[in-house]
């Protein structure tokens, strides 16, 4: 069973009934300027809009003349639904009115039913997207145990959805073109909407016009390490050596456009380097590659390098983050070496789609903020690697900008170009 409906397309209203049956409302004439008041009225709504919505705003509205107006309109219009007629033909005011009066009071009322809407919010369960395959990284686990403290915290089962490909842009994708109605969510990750917009030439959304930010959550730091047969010890010796030796020092990554390949160009263009870049498909034959010594530097996520130092099978160099790590204190950073600045990380957020009703937005960051203060929450994350930074929806839409902002110039001086 469905919502009774109405759409205009052209010269033609399209009724659906509770059952799904239809009735097409024809109107009597064919003038060019009906033809485009038919088509605002489409585009302006791009969707059905609930008859059901209209004919409760219509009983609400205080102005006696709409009603009168439009009553001749509306029992056509329902008497043809409720008789099963698939076509109905109005008259040329009738069917004005109908369309007139009824987008009038859906634009007058749209706060109204936003804030209805927000005020029952979740009713159903919520697909919460990962745009990357299940167990392939830190955010499909910092997602999962998102969702899984999400859902006690908004009384309604949030399922995470795993859709993969191009890099996490197809999984970003499907959210920003979902219905802004808060069901559907996206662990929203820094390449995707930071990095892929500059790398990309065409991704199928905008990063900051497509989504509406919710929460920044936690971030992973990133440090800096040299395979064991590199004779240097800190920042300033590894660039010393690089401007030594320009072109015969690499860093690996894995793979073009993420964050470890930035961080090594931004290293690059920052000191004025000119290390070579080598990709590699995956973070653990990079990984093995620097242990052997075929590759000199490495920059990635702690996670994957905290065990490896501690053992002394590669040396720190320095974190990317602006303060020492909570999970390697005795590490410096790079900014604090002479770098200032210097700063890669990978952050783990929620976004929604755009024009979602910020009271929506807002009951959104509440829940995941309430998880967040929790000693639960802080140590799933310390476990990960990761730690907390919670950011609200207006802070996280502004970091968010200035990373692309970031990124876009380090992605143009190194001529990054998608594999």
């Amino acid at each position: 069973m469905t919502q009774p409906r109405f759409r205009i397309l052209h010269e033609r209203v399209y009724v659906t009934d509770l059952y799904g049956r239809h009735a097409i409302v024809r109107s009597d004439h064919r003038r060019p300027e009906t033809r485009r008041l038919y088509r605002h009225f489409y585009f302006a709504f791009c969707h059905y809009v609930p008859l059901k919505s209209v004919l409760t705003l219509i009983m609400q509205t205080t102005d006696p003349a709409a009603k009168i107006n439009l009553a001749p309109a509306c029992v056509k219009l329902c008497d043809a639904i409720h008789s099963h007629r698939h076509t109905l033909t109005m008259k040329k005011n009738e069917l004005n009115q109908i369309v007139i009066i009824s987008l009038a009071l859906c634009c007058a009322n749209v706060a109204t039913l936003a804030r209805a809407q927000s005020e029952t919010y979740p009713s159903r369960p919520i697909r919460l997207i990962v745009p990357f395959s299940p167990g392939s990284s830190t955010n499909d686990i910092l997602g999962r145990g998102i969702a899984q403290r999400l859902t006690g915290a908004l009384g309604q089962q949030v399922v995470v959805d795993n859709r993969p490909g191009a890099g996490g842009t197809l999984g970003s994708e499907i959210v920003a073109k979902a219905p802004p109605d808060g069901y559907t969510l996206l662990v929203a990750i820094a390449g995707p909407l930071t990095v892929a917009p500059s790398v990309y030439k065409q991704i199928g959304y905008d990063a900051t016009r497509d989504f509406a930010p919710v929460a920044r959550v936690a971030v992973i730091p990133y440090l800096m390490v040299v395979s064991n047969n590199v004779p240097a010890t800190n920042v300033k010796e590894l660039i010393a050596l690089a401007k030594s030796k320009p072109g015969g020092i690499n860093f690996a990554s894995s793979g073009v456009g993420g964050s470890p390949h930035l961080c090594g160009e931004l290293f690059n263009t920052t000191a004025g380097l000119d290390m070579v870049h080598v990709p590699y498909k995956g973070a653990g034959v990079a990984t093995t590659d620097v242990l052997s010594g075929q590759i000199q530097m490495f920059c990635t996520g702690v996670t994957a390098l905290n065990a490896l130092v501690k053992a002394g099978r590669m040396r720190p160099i320095g974190m990317a983050t602006l303060k020492r790590s909570a999970l390697m204190p005795e590490i410096p950073t790079i900014s604090e070496q002479g770098l200032k600045g210097f700063e890669v990380t990978s952050w783990t957020g929620i976004v929604a789609p755009a024009k979602t009703p910020r009271a929506i937005v807002q009951k959104l960051y509440d829940a995941v903020a309430k998880i967040a203060a929790t000693d639960d929450m802080k140590n799933f994350v310390q476990q990960q690697g990761a730690e907390l930074a919670l950011l609200g929806p207006d802070a996280f839409a502004a970091d968010i900008k200035n990373d692309i902002v970031k990124w876009a110039r380090v992605v143009k001086a190194a001529k990054i170009t998608p594999e």
